[in-house]
């Protein structure tokens, strides 16, 4: 899978509220080796700031 054939569908996402501070975001985006990078956001009020990233080998869902 490259990243000119995947959609939205591939990526995953979650958005949680800390005690303090602004909502985060974590998403896992599909990367054309078949692997994600996970790519951390921050709330600024206006919009999705990234925070972080790094690859994954593998998600694994309960």
């Amino acid at each position: 899978m490259t990243p000119a054939n995947w959609s939205r569908a591939d990526r995953h996402e979650f958005v949680y509220e800390p005690a303090r501070g602004p909502p985060r975001r974590v998403r896992f985006e599909p990367r054309s080796d078949g692997t994600y990078e996970r790519v951390e956001d921050v709330w600024t009020g206006c919009r999705w700031r990234p925070t972080g990233r790094e690859p994954v080998d593998a998600l694994h869902f309960g």
